[in-house]
Order: C-alpha cells, then structure tokens, then sequence
C-alpha cells in the first residue's frame, strides 16, 4: 500500500473523526509521520495529551474505587443499625400492643328521702368508708348525713 494520506489544517476539520481516526492507524501500522501530513512535534503532542488523559483516567478511576468502598462501608452500617432495631422489644414505628383502657364515667347517685349511706352502699355492693372516700364533702357533715338530692359519687362497676 504505497499510497499518502497528505490531510493539510483546512481539511482536517472537514474530515472530523476520519482524519483523527487515519492518525491513530498510521501510528499504529507504524507509518512515518510526514505521510499524513503531521510533524513529528505534532505527533509527540498529541501523545503526550493521551498519556495525560490515561493518567487522568486511572486517577479518576482509583477515586471511584475508594468512593465504592465508602458507599459500601455505609451501606453496611445502615443494615446493621436496621438490624439492630429489628431486634428491639418496641420497634418505634410499630403501634402500641394494647389500647389504652377506656376512662369509665364516674357513677352518680342521686339521694332520695329516707336513704341513708348505708342503704345506698349495700345497694351498689360497696362499703360507707369508700362512699365518703369518694366524698370528701360528707366529713364535714355530723355522722356523714346524706340529703336528699345529694349527688354521690359511686366507685366504678
């Protein structure tokens, strides 16, 4: 193949990639420069610049290596800090295992004529001491007498 590629600066443009591409070959095959119409000054440039792109490139390539390992590092901290928590008796994201117990309304009874705290007591099955417990008002009353119309507080069934 005796034939020379002679590209001059206005049609390397021209040729784009094929010009770039006609360069790597004739490098490659072991072409003299000069057949493609570039110096070998030009030549040892365009070398130059593709060793400083490798070393870029294996820089960049060991920084994605060590920012891999970091990312691995905290995904492992991450599954074991879940695992952790998995092992806990409450996970905080889990309802409560019981709902609280309703609050009963209190019990009233209202006192009528001829009742006594007594009566009262043996009627809802509890003692006179609980109901003036529950009463504080009936300490101040001589022998815890009850009126009627009194509202006693009852203690919850």
């Amino acid at each position: 193949m005796q034939q020379h590629i002679n590209l001059t600066r206005s049609n390397k443009s021209a040729h784009g990639v094929g010009w770039l591409a006609a360069l790597i070959l004739s490098v490659a095959v072991g072409l003299p420069s000069g057949c493609m119409g570039v110096s070998d000054d030009e030549l040892n440039k365009l070398k130059e610049g593709n060793q400083a792109l490798a070393a870029e490139l294996e820089a960049e390539k060991k920084e994605s290596e060590l920012l891999n390992r970091a990312l691995t590092s905290v995904y492992r901290e991450r599954d074991s800090l879940v695992d952790k928590l998995s092992t806990l008796a409450v996970s905080p994201l889990a309802p409560a295992a019981t709902a609280p117990a309703e609050i009963a309304a209190p019990r009233i009874h209202v006192v009528k004529t001829g009742e006594t705290l007594g009566s009262i007591a043996s009627r809802y099955n509890t003692s006179v001491k609980t109901l003036v417990e529950l009463n504080q008002y009936l300490q101040s009353r001589r022998d815890f007498m009850v009126w009627p119309n009194d509202q006693l507080t009852l203690p919850a069934e």
